[in-house]
């Protein structure tokens, strides 16, 4: 809408010897390249988009986590589905994926986000 930056999805390349970053973009797409560090705190890491649709091809991103952080995500009864692991810049996508490479059933789902400094953020989302 013009309003918001948005991250582009996919996948992004930084070669730091070179100082070159790149990634896919639409033609005719206005950009701005822009560094993203990875929080020192989990008390500001944000998830979305909630409700996800990932039959449709939608991810559901962790964001603002620390660079150490461990997110796993859990069916509503407790069952481990998939442990992902933020990356350098304190994301991770979820491709509504579970371990075995099975796209998971709609519903609610739980999260766990930690980090090694002990601290840990919980949270829910619904699949569509």
């Amino acid at each position: 809408d013009g309003s918001r930056w948005k991250i582009v999805p996919g996948v992004q390349t930084v070669n730091s010897s070179s100082r070159i970053a790149a990634c896919k973009i639409i033609q005719g797409t206005v950009f701005r390249v822009g560094y993203i560090a990875a929080s020192s705190t989990l008390s500001i890491a944000v998830t979305g988009p909630n409700p996800v649709d990932f039959a449709a091809g939608g991810k559901m991103l962790f964001a603002n986590l620390t660079k150490d952080a461990k997110i796993k995500i859990y069916t509503i009864d407790g069952m481990e589905i998939i442990s992902l692991s933020a990356d350098s810049a304190g994301r991770a996508e979820f491709d509504g994926k579970n371990a075995d490479g099975k796209l998971i059933a709609r519903g609610l789902y739980l999260y766990s986000i930690k980090n090694t400094a002990g601290e840990l953020k919980t949270g829910k989302f619904i699949v569509k």
